[in-house]
């Protein structure tokens, strides 16, 4: 299998999970303008993204962003896409049991990168994932 390099794209407007996957036809959510959510289901792409990207977005939306992470069954969280969660990157006591999907934190240093559980009320900016030519590996959207 050849490996594609896959392109993340920042957005700075401010939706729940749902909306920022692309849920209303309306809005070029994550779906319909890439391929989804982001998924760091490697290690490398998420140590990529914290130490390259997330410093340069830490005072938005409360300093999480959301990211294609939500639970299959109580305790078990996977990709959006159908990748199991091979990396653990969760803050210290979580996930919640009653919690949905994931966020990752961009501040404060110490937490920046992690992973806090979230319901579909929490709203954010988001991180989405796709193959696209006009940027390099990091793209940054301000739609």
């Amino acid at each position: 299998m050849q490996f594609q390099p896959l392109h993340h794209h920042v957005h700075v407007l401010p939706f729940t999970w749902k909306v920022s996957r692309g849920v209303k036809p309306e809005i070029k959510a994550c779906q319909r303008s890439y391929r989804d959510l982001a998924s760091f289901d490697f290690d490398f792409h998420w140590k990529e993204f914290k130490h390259n990207i997330l410093p340069n977005w830490s005072d938005n939306f409360n300093n999480y962003w959301h990211i294609g992470l939500r639970i299959n069954s109580p305790g078990n969280y996977t990709w959006v896409n159908g990748s199991p969660m091979p990396i653990n990157h969760w803050q210290p006591g979580q996930p919640y049991p009653n919690a949905t999907f994931a966020a990752m934190a961009s501040y404060p240093p110490d937490i920046s990168g992690s992973f806090k559980s979230i319901t579909n009320d929490n709203v954010a900016g988001f991180i989405c994932q796709g193959i696209r030519r006009e940027c390099n590996l990091f793209c940054y959207l301000k739609e």
